[in-house]
């Protein structure tokens, strides 16, 4: 008989480092006009915090991050630019890294000085260039200030006729300046992302993520049971507490109890396994006989490895939800009965059946072992533990 413990988690063979990220590098690329692209960089490790000067920079080019860990970020100009009007200090995703995470920035164009004197006389070279360059318009407008003055001049008399035209052609003239500035302000829209600029561009921080959501938690949401199984390290707790609520979302594991169960008296039949009570100290005892496992019978039946892992989490919420009464803190005695198990039995879908519920185990249902026991060990059991 062998004692085995299972009471930390431990994959960090799957695991990348959650130590602190640096930036390693910061570059702008670009698109030439032989679309081959030119990328420059800007700043190199940059401190936290600083303020880094992105100079003749086109809405149309892209930022390039490049993280300690591994990670790039790969944003462009304009869609920073468009985040930073909604808030200040935003998270952008760092890609092709195990762990998911952020960077935080900042982001603000740097306005020229004289801007402002030369205000009016952009306006009026802007309209300019407009009327030159779009006929349509400009004849309609004309058309419609010829119309008004007409109308003017006939109103040396006031009547009802005079009045109607007067009005049809103040109509008409305020569409056509309206249609005229409306399609100037498009046109400098889409022109703007040629244009050249200076920006302000601050690296705040950078912080590890469950996928695609900030790990935000307040830390009295995080079940104890994690705590203890990351050793008191609240962020990595956080982090892995984040992942399984997001799993338990996914996989339906929440209402899993409700969901109906056709093999499960078929799994029962020829993979026998059952609650056998509680230990001294009130843990529940759950007892199965993997050396009866008949999987030939399984799949005649048409059931799958997915559908064992699927009852398996069945009988697990039921037994932490029904039997233990949903207490969190709550641990268990597994008796491993290998007494029949051939080694043939130790590969193909029953090796993969055992890979999958071990790593549902050790991700997400971490302190919940009390103690294992496997019992009725053969003799050639030692040399593969």
């Amino acid at each position: 008989m062998k004692n085995l413990s299972s009471n930390n988690i431990d994959d960090n063979d799957n695991m990348e480092s959650t130590e602190e990220v640096n930036v390693m590098l910061v570059s702008i690329r670009s698109i030439q006009s032989n679309s081959i692209d030119h990328e420059v960089v800007v700043a190199r490790n940059p401190a936290w915090g600083r303020f880094i000067i992105l100079s003749d920079v086109k809405l149309s080019d892209r930022l390039i991050i490049s993280t300690s860990n591994g990670g790039t970020v790969n944003i462009s100009i304009h869609t920073l630019i468009e985040k930073s009007e909604v808030d200040n200090e935003f998270d952008i995703p760092v890609q092709s890294v195990a762990l998911a995470s952020s960077i935080k920035l900042s982001i603000s164009p740097i306005k020229s000085l004289n801007n402002s004197s030369n205000s009016k006389i952009d306006i009026l070279s802007t309209l300019s260039e407009y009327l030159t360059t779009n006929r349509k318009n400009t004849i309609t407008l004309i058309l419609s200030i010829m119309f008004l003055v007409i109308s003017c001049s006939s109103m040396y008399s006031i009547t009802s006729d005079s009045l109607l035209m007067f009005l049809l052609a103040a109509i008409l003239s305020t569409h056509s300046i309206y249609n005229i500035i409306s399609d100037s302000n498009q046109q400098k829209k889409s022109t703007n992302q040629l244009v050249s600029s200076n920006y302000r561009l601050i690296l705040l921080s950078h912080a590890f993520t469950s996928p695609d959501v900030p790990v935000n938690q307040p830390e009295d949401d995080i079940p104890m049971r994690f705590i203890n199984g990351c050793d008191g390290d609240m962020k990595e707790a956080r982090r892995r507490w984040d992942i399984t609520k997001r799993w338990r979302e996914t996989e339906g594991v929440n209402k899993i109890l409700e969901e109906p169960q056709p093999n499960y008296f078929n799994i029962r039949k020829w993979y026998p396994h059952y609650h056998a009570g509680r230990g001294k100290e009130g843990h529940v005892v759950f007892y199965e006989r993997a050396g009866e496992l008949q999987y030939d019978q399984l799949t005649a039946r048409g059931i799958k490895v997915e559908d064992l892992v699927r009852h398996f989490l069945f009988v697990t919420e039921y037994q932490w939800q029904i039997l233990c009464g949903g207490d969190d803190m709550a641990k268990s005695i597994s008796v491993i009965d290998i007494g029949s198990v051939k080694m043939s039995d130790v590969a193909g879908d029953q090796l993969e059946y055992l890979k999958k519920t071990a790593a549902i185990a050790n991700h997400h249902y971490p302190e919940r072992s009390y103690v294992i026991y496997v019992v009725n060990a053969p003799v050639w059991f030692s040399f593969l533990w």
